[in-house]
């Protein structure tokens, strides 16, 4: 029987960068799941968080076994192309059915984050110490070899963080295809619900965490703004390209503005957001260039979003700013509210364990 990583261990099978996965060795043997083949193997300790492992199940009877593998049970005919092959003699489900098998123990608040990352511009690893040295003492055979590697983001005070940079994985209209499609499967609905609070694609957690925020209905604790873009590129009229000498640049949260005001422009400052390949600025160029254009520009630190009285401030100034005000904080409201920052707001890394 082989083994194919659903749930939380292909969505961790999908955060390792391809540079880890490189230097890992191979299983012993291809059907040795035992302690001398994938138990025991690096890839389970090293990348996946080590076990119990989930796998994939499609009837009953292979529920059972290894006591270090929990099986989850998608029921009938797998959609084709759905169980991916890998280098480890394992299979992993797809994005999507990930997604699916994941979302069961999850809510839908923290379904959604986690397809923010699988279709964002990012993913959260942190390598053992064991991985940092061969990451180091091999970065130039990586190099050479032509792995398809990820850019790994510094932590403002310069040390090697857990962000990394990279294409997306999953796309957001495809997950919903998927999800449509196969609606019989369980897990499927909530998965197309997730996905419709998902606002756009985003290059790290906490672009996430404020589009939730921002967008989210009042319902599950969200301002529920509307109008808001992800990723938005604006080319740079003259004075923005020569402040800036770049011809465009691309902004975290992009809002039109209120009829007859000024397009808004929500920056989330820090963790290297704006290193991204894609056309990148000075934070300050950035600003200069789009506030030339006349579109106004509001900088937001995690510090301010953590904070529940600053939050609330930068809640009202963005809503205005938008045209629109802040219902009032019902008591219903204000426990949603607190139940969403409570899902959100804590370790990006273990948000989905």
């Amino acid at each position: 029987m082989d083994l194919t990583l659903a749930g939380i261990s292909a969505f961790r099978f999908y955060r390792v960068p391809p540079q880890v996965l490189a230097l890992l060795p191979p299983v012993a043997q291809a059907r040795d799941y035992g302690r001398r083949g994938l138990y025991g193997h690096p890839l389970v300790g090293e990348a996946l968080g080590g076990t119990p492992l989930t796998c994939l199940a499609t009837a009953r009877r292979q529920s059972t076994g290894a006591r270090w593998i929990n099986w989850t049970l998608v029921q009938g005919e797998l959609p084709f192309g759905h169980v991916l092959d890998t280098d480890f003699s394992i299979g992993v489900t797809s994005p999507a059915l990930t997604l699916i098998t994941l979302g069961r123990k999850l809510s839908v608040t923290r379904l959604a984050m986690a397809a923010y990352e699988l279709t964002g511009y990012f993913s959260v690893f942190c390598p053992s110490d064991e991985m940092e040295e061969a990451l180091a003492s091999n970065a130039g055979m990586l190099r050479d070899s032509g792995v398809r590697s990820w850019h790994r983001v510094p932590r403002e005070d310069g040390r090697r963080g857990d962000l990394w940079q990279r294409a997306p994985l999953a796309d957001l209209d495809e997950l919903a295809s998927f999800a449509r499609v196969n609606a019989k499967l369980r897990g499927a609905g909530k998965l197309a619900e997730a996905l419709s609070l998902v606002n756009g694609v985003v290059a790290s957690p906490f672009e996430a965490r404020l589009s939730a925020l921002l967008t989210f209905p009042r319902r599950l604790g969200g301002c529920a703004l509307e109008g808001f873009e992800n990723n938005r590129k604006v080319v740079l009229d003259a004075t923005g390209r020569t402040l800036s000498n770049k011809n465009a640049c691309y902004v975290d949260l992009y809002h039109p503005g209120a009829p007859g005001g000024r397009p808004l422009a929500v920056e989330c400052q820090g963790g290297a957001i704006h290193t991204l390949a894609r056309v990148a600025l000075d934070d300050a160029d950035r600003q200069v260039a789009l506030r030339g254009m006349g579109i106004d520009v509001i900088p937001v630190t995690y510090r301010q979003v953590r904070d529940v009285e600053n939050y609330h401030a930068l809640a009202r100034l963005i809503t205005g700013l938008c045209g629109r005000k802040l219902p009032s904080r019902t008591s219903q409201f204000v426990r949603a509210e607190n139940a969403l920052r409570h899902e959100i707001l804590g370790d990006w890394a273990h948000m989905f364990d």
